[in-house]
């Protein structure tokens, strides 16, 4: 099991936890004009290796959430942490009382009323916060190397896909082109274009963008959060009308030419090289 690419479905240990909520809600009080929710789907990278050991470690000693701990928030008046334990694109939703993505969007529907709604995630996150992102007519949905089109993954790792290939209640969301064609909810996407798998994503995607999508193909090899953080948190600490635009000026400048170092020249200026040494970006582009 040490070297599987199949995560951990079954088991005393998997019932145990699937029987439980798997989401986390943090309610702060804030003084924003609107009212904001911002909603962080966690990845398949939330524990690795595919063992018990690693599953009891990451989900019942450490009850853990990706973005929880991290210095990368958004200023929101509530937060709202999502987990797959499956690790397989939510198709079985969170929990046994959430066991599909139309049981887990009624749930975050209900939690985010009132609420203007911004998601974020990255890999089988990045699906996840997309496609809840679309139901949920969300303001901004910030998606890092993620997914659009289920039908060209992987099916080895990713083995739900074609479980439940026959199974409308599943497979309803496998590709997200009707959602990605709506012009109401701006998505702001960050790929790594040394990757093939992610090339295949963002060309996907790319077929129905509209104005309100920003696709930036960063030359890198590393899947997931692909862009130096301290540009995240630069990004996060924006207004999310104020983050789009600036994307959408950083590409027109960069004319695609999308590299670490670019992008904190961009957002930094003549402090950028402060910021490449401490996120050891600049060692790589020596």
């Amino acid at each position: 099991m040490e070297n599987s690419k199949k995560s951990i479905v079954s088991g005393n240990l998997f019932d145990k936890v699937y029987s439980g909520e798997n989401y986390l809600i943090k309610d702060n009080k804030q003084n924003n004009v609107e009212k904001i929710a911002v909603l962080y789907f966690s990845s398949s990278g939330i524990y690795f290796p595919n063992t018990e050991e690693m599953f009891s470690k990451a989900f019942v000693e450490n009850d853990k959430y990706e973005f929880l701990d991290s210095e990368l928030k958004i200023k929101a008046d509530k937060e709202i942490y999502i987990r797959d334990i499956a690790k397989q694109f939510y198709i079985t939703g969170i929990s046994q009382m959430c066991p599909d993505m139309d049981s887990l969007f009624q749930l975050l529907k209900k939690e985010t009323e009132g609420f203007k709604v911004i998601t974020v995630g990255s890999s089988a996150g990045g699906y996840a916060a997309t496609l809840i992102g679309y139901l949920l007519n969300a303001e901004l949905i910030y998606c890092f190397s993620g997914y659009f089109n289920l039908e060209i993954v992987d099916r080895e790792t990713w083995f739900y896909v074609e479980k439940y290939k026959d199974d409308y209640s599943k497979n309803k969301y496998y590709k997200l082109k009707e959602y990605i064609k709506s012009n109401k909810t701006k998505l702001i996407y960050f790929y790594p274009k040394r990757l093939k798998d992610d090339v295949m994503q963002a060309e996907y995607l790319r077929k129905y963008k509209n104005e309100k999508m920003v696709i930036i193909g960063m030359n890198s090899g590393l899947h997931g959060v692909c862009i130096p953080k301290c540009v995240v948190k630069k990004l996060f600490e924006s207004n999310y009308e104020v983050a789009f635009q600036k994307i959408k000026e950083y590409l027109d400048a960069s004319k695609g030419k999308n590299t670490e170092v670019g992008i904190l020249k961009y957002f930094f200026g003549k402090k950028w090289i402060y910021y490449a040494y401490k996120e050891k970006v600049y060692t790589k582009f020596k």
